[in-house]
């Protein structure tokens, strides 16, 4: 079993091409496709798709994710 939680920095980061934030949609997606790989990939999937989906954006709020394996 897997906890994630997280607070809404991550979801609220703005991006993409209408500039809009990230969502929560997206980032339960990230999770469900990673769940299963060691928590260190996981968290350079979490960063590389918010990279990517932020672009040259600035960050708008702080971000915090913890996972915890059980």
């Amino acid at each position: 079993d897997m906890l994630c939680i997280t607070t809404d920095g991550y979801i609220d980061q703005n991006g993409g091409d209408k500039y809009l934030p990230f969502g929560r949609s997206r980032l339960i997606s990230i999770i469900e496709n990673n769940w299963h790989r060691p928590m260190a990939e996981q968290k350079e999937a979490l960063l590389a798709q918010l990279s990517s989906y932020q672009g040259q954006s600035d960050r708008n709020d702080d971000i915090t994710v913890v996972g915890l394996r059980i």
